[in-house]
């Protein structure tokens, strides 16, 4: 019995590797500018890839003036231009 089982499965194995190579691979009907939208899109998102390397100061805002600004913010105190908002629009 035990010798039955190990023949089936040396002629199962053959018979599954004789037919694994009539399997076709895809690789070839990639176009040449497969992936190209991808990179396209992703240097798309960078605003300034050499920000890093400038040596710039970087933005500040006065203590003082960021502490008001804050503060009409959180009392809702704050009033916009509404009539030149809606003039900017159209």
């Amino acid at each position: 019995m035990q010798v039955q089982k190990v023949i089936l499965a040396a002629a199962l194995a053959a018979l599954l590797g004789a037919a694994g190579g009539c399997v076709t691979t895809t690789q070839h009907s990639l176009g040449p500018d497969f992936g190209n939208s991808v990179q396209a899109n992703s240097a798309n998102q960078v605003i300034d890839p050499l920000a890093g390397l400038e040596e710039t100061d970087p933005n500040t805002l006065d203590g003082r003036k960021g502490e008001l600004a804050l503060d009409r913010y959180r009392t809702e105190q704050a009033e916009a231009e509404t009539q030149r908002l809606i003039t900017d629009i159209n």
